[in-house]
Parts: structure tokens; sequence; C-alpha cells
């Protein structure tokens, strides 16, 4: 089996990627997660990260490029249900721990359908300064909300690996597979 670590330097999104990760990857690989500085003392066959942002640049400075997974999360059904039953014309602040975080998750829930609506995007420590009708967000970033104000207007919106991640952690999983474990006929 390979060996695979999941990696962010927020503990929730660790928690997610190992969850998700390690049921795509069930039989395949062992799958830890840790931070990017506990992924580098280690040696790992692939990297799993969300997104190309800072995590992904910290390890690719040492790793190579082929060895380091950036996967994208897509909103779930759930959430998107939740976020429509919203009455139409509301002004809904899209929040996330980044304001290029929020930027993106706002584009995600747009391109499933959400409109007629007014939107703001900001981060968690300025959600209360958006003055929105409801503040929408991933449930990752949920417990970091700490305003009452903001608490008892969230709507919090599932994600889940986006099916084009989960083809490329399997099919680059397979590739690093040794070849004495691989199925293949010689």
């Amino acid at each position: 089996m390979i060996r695979v670590a999941v990696v962010s330097f927020r503990p929730e999104i660790v928690e997610m990627l190992h969850r998700y990760v390690g049921g795509i990857l069930k039989d395949i690989a062992i799958v830890e997660g840790c931070t990017a500085e506990q992924a580098l003392r280690k040696h790992y066959d692939l990297y799993v990260v969300y997104t190309v942002g800072v995590v992904f640049q910290q390890l690719n400075k040492t790793i190579e490029t082929e060895r380091i997974i950036p996967v994208e999360l897509f909103p779930m059904p759930q959430g998107i249900k939740r976020v429509l039953f919203l009455p139409e014309g509301s002004r809904l602040g899209i929040i996330a721990g980044h304001l290029w975080d929020a930027s993106d998750f706002l584009g995600q829930l747009l391109s499933t359908g959400v409109r007629n609506y007014s939107f703001c995007t900001g981060t968690v420590e300025e959600a209360k300064a958006l003055a929105a009708n409801y503040y929408i967000l991933p449930e990752e970033i949920a417990p970091y909300v700490k305003e009452a104000e903001v608490r008892e207007k969230m709507v919090v919106v599932p994600r889940g690996l986006d099916s084009k991640s989960v083809a490329r952690i399997i099919s680059t999983a397979i590739k690093v597979r040794p070849a004495e474990n691989s199925h293949t006929k010689n």
C-alpha cells in the first residue's frame, strides 16, 4: 500500500479531507492527516491538499509537483437546497477563511443555480460588517464563527470532493503503486 498525506494548516480541513480521501483510497493507500511541516518531515508517496494555495506552494518547494494533488470541494445538494429556500432578494454574505476562498465559494454557489440574491463576500472576521440577511459558509468554517449575530443567521453548506478531484486522486494513486502490488498481467 502507498502512503498518502492529506495536508492543511486547518485541522477541520485535514479531518474532512482525511475522511474523503481515506474512503476513496480504501485498500489502495494508508492515509494520514498532517500539517505541511509534519508532511515535510516524513516521506509520503502522495500529498493531497485543498486547492492550489499556500500549502501547495509550501510543499512544492521540496516535493515534485506530480506528487502533490490539489483538490477542489463542491457544495453538496442539501446545502444548495438550504440556500435556495432563503427568500429571493435577500442579501447573502458569503464568508470563508480568506477573501479569495469566499469568492471561490460564491462562484461554486452560482454555478449550481443559486440566483436572485444580492451577494457580498468576506472573511469570518469581517462577517458582521457585511450586514447580510443571511451568512452562507462552508461547513468546515462554521466552528470559527463566534459572533452570536452571525451564528443565528448562518446557513452552513457541506461540501464534498468534485468528481475531477476524485478521478485525479485514484488515477495518481494507482500510477504510484509499486509494480508488485499492481494487478496487471506481465
